[in-house]
């Protein structure tokens, strides 16, 4: 008989590994930095950064602000409106000889001018404001335009009935630039531009005044005038 061969173990067979199964184990990724996670919802966009720049106070106030500009745009119309039909009763009458009356009715024109120009003003004023409203957070460190954009708005607060969210600004500014500024600032005194205390508080009755805006209405209505007989 042969010599009996040595059986030696076959290696096993090499197949295709397999993935153990997934389902139900938790698939764990990378760690994710801890501060991104908490901050992943908070990205602040321009406007809130904006928004958080000024006060409650004064972001409140610059609204109002902005509302005034637009409620001067609705003011002026009627007053132009006025203006012209007072201008227009003044050729008339001049027209007609009539130049007692008509130094009388051109009070009216003067008046409506007057407020013309200190609503042009009180919107610079408001615009300034706005523009610069970083300062009204630290009023005693504010520029002297600030100053008086904010003297002369509070000042003109109580003679324009028709500028409402005006009245609200004086308040918020009384508060912030304090009593003796407010005081000073009421009765046209400290910074307030003295053209604006003019144009609000002046005195329309004035006879040289009315007899030049009479003359200027003339001339460019091409009527020849004579007041040297009037009072």
């Amino acid at each position: 008989l042969p010599r009996t061969q040595l059986l030696l173990p076959l290696p096993p067979i090499q197949g295709p590994t397999i993935p153990p199964p997934t389902a139900g184990r938790r698939i764990v990724g990378p760690a994710k930095d801890s501060n991104t996670s908490r901050n992943s919802g908070k990205s602040r966009s321009p406007a809130m950064g904006f928004l958080r720049k000024f006060s409650k106070q004064t972001r409140k106030l610059k609204s109002l602000l902005e509302l005034t500009v637009s409620r001067v745009a609705i003011a002026r119309k009627p007053r132009l409106a006025r203006k012209s039909i007072a201008s227009g009763d003044v050729c008339q009458l001049l027209s007609l000889g009539q130049t007692d009356r008509a130094l009388q009715r051109v009070e009216q024109v003067i008046k409506e001018d007057n407020m013309l120009e200190a609503l042009g003003i009180i919107e610079l004023y408001c615009k300034c404001l706005v523009k610069k409203a970083d300062q009204l957070d630290k009023p005693k460190e504010c520029s002297e335009e600030v100053k008086e954009a904010a003297a002369g708005l509070i000042f003109a607060a109580k003679r324009c009935s028709d500028l409402p969210e005006l009245q609200s600004a004086r308040k918020i500014l009384a508060d912030k630039f304090g009593d003796d500024f407010t005081a000073d600032a009421k009765v046209g005194t400290a910074v307030v531009d003295p053209m604006l205390v003019w144009k609000l508080s002046g005195d329309t009755t004035s006879i040289s005044l009315k007899k030049k805006v009479t003359k200027e209405i003339a001339a460019e209505n091409n009527i020849s005038l004579d007041l040297s007989k009037s009072p």
